[in-house]
């Protein structure tokens, strides 16, 4: 395995919003709990899939402890705003059982939505999990999230039931803009990623 990204880099967001994009560290542990209160119950439940009110010491040592390897996580904060508050953070955890493969959630804090901050963190994600010889990015959805599941079908990714209502989406690692699919819904993706492999190159 390649050693991990470690680079931090300044980013604009759709609405001139300036943010700062980093791998997540131990000491973002309040950061991520001063976040929860802003981000709404029906979020929380889609990314946990559970009710959260605040995160546990546990969950926060799992959710900033982490190797860049096996676990990797990057987020972006608001740079010019006091305290620097979370703007969203990604993350992907690999599979013992499947080593090119890795369990991925992105989570963007409500106030900062439909502003591109998911694009970016989708991007950073591919760039970093690409470094490690990571395949596919898999999550976990909802079948009544359509934007989400939209988004993802037209970037190339396949999806089938896992059980109930939830649906397993497997998103296929792109380490370069121009093999991701061409056309107007994938172009955002496409820009962004090829100016984030440079900024992370």
């Amino acid at each position: 395995m390649a050693k991990p990204l470690d680079k931090t880099f300044d980013w604009t967001l759709r609405d001139g919003t300036p943010v700062t994009v980093r791998p997540i560290r131990p000491d973002d542990k309040d950061r991520l709990q001063a976040a929860v209160p802003h981000i709404s119950a029906e979020n929380l439940y889609r990314r946990f899939f559970m009710p959260v009110v605040q995160l546990s010491e546990q969950q926060l040592r799992f959710l900033t402890e982490v190797d860049q390897v096996h676990h990797i996580a990057w987020l972006a904060v608001a740079r010019d705003e006091p305290g620097q508050p979370l703007v969203g953070v990604a993350r992907c955890v690999e599979f013992e059982e499947e080593p090119h493969v890795s369990e991925s959630a992105i989570l963007v804090v409500d106030s900062y939505q439909k502003r591109g901050a998911g694009v970016l963190l989708l991007a950073v994600l591919s760039a970093a999990a690409a470094q490690q010889g990571i395949e596919v990015l898999r999550s976990f959805t909802f079948e009544e999230n359509l934007p989400f599941l939209n988004t993802m079908m037209h970037l190339g990714a396949k999806s089938r039931w896992e059980y109930s209502n939830v649906r397993r989406v497997d998103f296929p690692v792109y380490a370069n803009a121009n093999d991701v699919p061409d056309g107007e819904r994938t172009t955002p993706f496409r820009e962004v990623l090829a100016l984030v492999a440079r900024r992370l190159a």
